[in-house]
């Protein structure tokens, strides 16, 4: 009970200092405990970006009814109510047929004319959701009742769409038969979606355009007929029918995606029971989703390893720093008989007053209540109820913090008065651990680890067996390079505070080299403060680097994957319609099809246009070696001297016995082409298995062949800045890009371990430079406090109170800079030793590429350095002024007098 009460008076007597560890160790509990919110959040806009970027069909639900359902009948909508009646927001029923007819320019059947296949279509929203450009929309005629009823064809409305009517020359009073002449299709209005990117469409345009279908001989072609939906389920019962489900995207969100997830699985169940089947993609996204938020979890834990490890250095640096002013007291004790088990007992309970209570009793609620008013601002949905492992998580973070309050305190154990005032006249040059090697020690073991890794990607992975997912116990890689580095710069700093003292010696000035002279004699308690900056300048550097060189990598892997900004098919919009939008900045023509390769087999020849095509791809480093696109595109430009057509193959399709220079045929559709080989290559944009490149002039001459019809014809286009929504709007359907940078960077970005890995990054710097900023002020203040006796005799000397201020302040300023210029060297280095191990983390991010070179934006780092310099100096500053109020001037006039 003694040393309760003991332990209690000397923690309210040292208040002050006292509360900023309590309250360093509330911070500290609220940081790990709110791992599993913040895993929730970044796992929650992984959800969010990979709903925007699914088809409209994966997104929403299809449910496609049996021969014995007639309607969406009160089984149906119980079973949907039921399971997910908060989750749909419409539902519109669609029927399709494939049917044919033929077209009466008289108005009367003929069964001479051949029919031609049509598409029958109904909406039930398509008065609703269509735009009526001549007559009306097609209405429901009953059945003929007449004497020859049995005779005349059946009337039946149809509308059609602006492209059919371009494309067939029918209007309005147009007649259709269909080949029995059973049915007569009357056309009796024009019309057009309303909003061709809607939902309802599901971003199928068919019932709108007319589908070609292109043949060796003739093409296949199909025209959509727009009906009345009672019409088409009485007059063609064979129709396929379906209803689309609408979903809220709105209420997917973290708190129910078990919950819709479960609805979904046990709305397939009922829906089954009554002959109808249920199809989504939202399942597989919702699972994606769990799996990611598992493992955002495990590598925000990791990461956030990094941040916990500064916070206790820093925890354990400002105690040390307390217990040394407690030195004298500490050695009195001790000289007086008190055992080192008493002292230690004394630690342990000071630190259990300050770690317990405030990380593992007041750091989750606090998490909760700022989760729960951010959430409501914010209007994000996620759960703010603190789950059970944030707890579990808070206490191992505060026993943790114990143990670093009370570490500092075991190296003062055992030393007398003699011993404590032989110390303060001759103070150490190494700290504990330069003493007992253990920075050394730290950065073989770091090193091994690192070796290790580069050759296996993972301690645990070979145990565990071949797996594509990335091993998240990579991440903590960084965490012991970044300190061992750290710790042996360390070994050299007294040699350069000694340096630097003796090249400014030499001047005229008086404050620098006192300042330097102290740094120089007791170069332990500065050393700590370095170690800090240079750890958060370090982290911050490579946080930013590590974040460029992922985003950079992804902005050329997506180019690379689409094959350029965007790649569009001109099957349904015209090649001079896509030139005419605004927007582009360069587009390449490129003609794509299926040939017999030399090998004889079937192989894709891509024709290009050599002098744009360079402007619109690219390789990315790593992917085509010293090729580039516009070596190759030279070579396509230039004829041989043999007058062949020059072509470049891809490895893979050509013989062993053919080389370059060697001349061969290609069969290209009925016509043998003689092509000499000019370049072979292992990759290209877009193309993967076997492939030949060639000029698009050598496809299209006449007296070489002429197969452009029959290939797919694709323009290839680099948008400007900020076009590219704008120029996708103008577009009738999303389905006719092929290839979209822009869709694959937003995949890219969705994936959760690389966006829990930056962001963690970004947090653990933020986190450590705080910490370091609050550690510069704490020990420099109560340094300079303890250096009162100091100061009395310089000002003894003649100096007067302004340069002693100013001393106070040079020596912050010297260690500050030094900790920057270290810091900037470990983070400049980590990010270079790290590039090939990270790379493998986030590889998946990459479409399974890796990151080959660290790019470095020093107009950022500039930036944040010198933000990080203003709040050091800011800290220097406020840390002088309140030794300032403390009357340090009053002691140093007393004694002068």
């Amino acid at each position: 009970m003694f040393l309760i009460n003991f332990s209690l008076r000397r923690l309210l007597r040292h208040w002050r200092i006292n509360l900023l560890i309590f309250s360093g160790m509330v911070l500290t509990g609220a940081l790990v405990a709110s791992l599993p919110a913040y895993a929730q959040l970044i796992a929650a806009r992984s959800l969010n970006l990979s709903l925007a970027s699914e088809p409209a069909f994966s997104r929403n639900i299809v449910l496609t009814a049996g021969p014995q359902i007639s309607s969406f009948n009160a089984a149906l909508q119980n079973v949907l109510d039921d399971a997910l009646g908060f989750l749909i927001k419409e539902r519109i029923e669609v029927r399709e047929l494939e049917y044919s007819a033929y077209h009466s320019p008289d108005g009367e059947p003929d069964p001479q004319i051949v029919s031609d296949p049509v598409r029958l279509w109904s909406f039930s929203n398509l008065i609703q959701d269509t735009v009526i450009l001549e007559g009306r929309t097609p209405n429901h005629v009953s059945a003929l009742t007449g004497p020859t009823s049995m005779f005349d064809p059946q009337p039946v409305e149809i509308a059609i769409s602006k492209s059919v009517a371009e494309y067939t020359g029918w209007v309005i009073g147009d007649v259709l038969y269909d080949p029995a002449a059973s049915t007569r299709f009357d056309i009796v209005g024009i019309v057009e979606a309303a909003d061709t990117h809607a939902e309802g469409w599901f971003e199928d345009l068919r019932p709108f355009e007319v589908e070609i279908e292109f043949g060796l001989n003739e093409d296949i072609i199909t025209v959509p007929l727009l009906m009345n939906p009672r019409s088409l389920a009485e007059y063609f019962p064979g129709s396929q029918r379906s209803w689309r489900l609408l979903v809220d995207l709105d209420q997917i969100n973290p708190v129910n995606a078990a919950r819709i997830q479960s609805g979904i699985e046990k709305a397939q169940t009922g829906f089954a029971i009554y002959g109808t089947s249920l199809v989504s993609g939202i399942p597989l996204l919702l699972q994606t989703y769990l799996t990611h938020l598992q493992t955002a979890r495990v590598t925000l834990l990791l990461l956030t390893a990094q941040a916990l490890i500064f916070v206790f250095y820093t925890l354990g640096m400002i105690t040390s720093f307390m217990l040394e002013r407690s030195r004298t007291e500490f050695a009195a004790m001790s000289s007086r008989g008190a055992h080192p088990s008493q002292l230690i007992s004394l630690f342990t309970l000071e630190g259990f007053f300050l770690a317990i209570p405030g990380a593992a009793i007041f750091g989750p609620p606090l998490v909760n209540l700022v989760l729960s008013q951010w959430v409501r601002f914010t209007g994000t949905q996620i759960s703010t109820r603190v789950p059970p492992e944030a707890w579990i998580l808070a206490l191992a973070a505060a026993l943790v913090g114990w143990i670093s309050f009370v570490m500092p305190g075991i190296s003062l154990l055992g030393r007398g008065v003699v011993e404590h005032q032989q110390i303060q006249a001759r103070p150490p040059e190494r700290n504990a651990w330069q003493a007992k090697n253990l920075d050394i020690f730290l950065l073989v073991v770091s090193a091994l680890a690192y070796w290790q890794l580069s050759q296996s990607g993972s301690f645990v992975m070979r145990r565990v067996g071949e797996t594509s997912l990335a091993d998240p116990l990579l991440l903590i890689g960084p965490s012991l390079l970044l300190i061992a580095v750290a710790l042996l710069f360390l070994r050299f700093f007294p040699w350069i505070l000694r340096l630097i003292l003796a090249y400014f010696s030499h001047g005229k000035g008086l404050i620098l080299p006192i300042g330097l002279a102290r740094l120089a004699r007791d170069p332990v308690s500065p050393s700590r403060v370095v170690l800090l900056i240079s750890l958060a300048a370090g982290l911050m550097i490579f946080s930013i680097t590590f974040r460029d060189s992922l985003d950079a990598r992804q902005f050329e892997m997506a180019g690379y994957i689409s094959g350029a900004d965007l790649r569009v098919s001109t099957k349904r919009t015209k090649l001079a319609d896509i030139r005419s939008f605004s927007g582009i900045n360069t587009l390449s023509t490129v003609y794509r099809m299926r040939i017999q390769g030399p090998r004889n087999n079937f192989i894709t020849l891509l024709a290009v246009d050599p002098q744009t095509f360079s402007r619109v791809a690219a390789y990315p480093e790593g992917i085509g070696g010293n090729v580039t696109i516009s070596s190759l595109m030279n070579i396509l430009e230039k004829d041989p001297p043999s007058g062949k057509a020059p072509a470049i193959f891809s490895r893979s399709a050509l013989p062993s016995d053919i080389g370059l220079e060697n001349e061969l045929t290609l069969q290209v559709v009925q016509q043998s082409v003689p092509v000499e080989v000019r370049g072979i290559i292992q990759d290209f944009p877009t193309l993967t298995g076997d492939f030949v490149l060639i000029d698009l002039t050598d496809l299209t001459e006449p007296d070489r062949w002429a197969a452009v019809n029959l290939a797919q014809e694709e323009a290839w286009i680099s948008l400007k800045p900020g076009a590219y929504a704008q120029f996708t709007a103008n577009l009738n359907n999303r389905t006719e890009i092929l290839g979209d940078a822009e869709a694959l960077k937003t995949a890219f970005r969705s994936n959760t371990l690389a966006e829990g890995g930056k962001r963690a990054f970004a947090l653990n710097a933020v986190i450590l430079s705080a910490l370091s900023i609050a550690g510069f002020v704490i020990v420099h203040y109560f340094t300079a406090q303890g250096r009162s006796p100091e100061f009395s005799v310089l000002r003894a000397g003649g100096l007067t109170g302004l340069q002693l201020l100013g001393l106070i302040f040079i020596e912050g300023l010297i260690v500050m800079v030094l900790g920057l210029f270290s810091g900037t060297f470990v983070g400049l280095g980590l990010g270079l030793v790290m590039r090939p191990f990270l790379s493998r983390v986030f590889s998946l991010a990459l479409s399974g590429a890796i990151v080959e070179q660290i790019v470095i934006d020093w107009a950022e780092i500039g930036r944040m350095f010198g933000l990080l310099t203003g709040f050091y100096t800011l800290a220097l500053l406020v840390s002088v002024l309140a030794l300032m109020r403390m009357g340090v001037h009053k002691m140093l006039r007393l004694s002068v007098e």
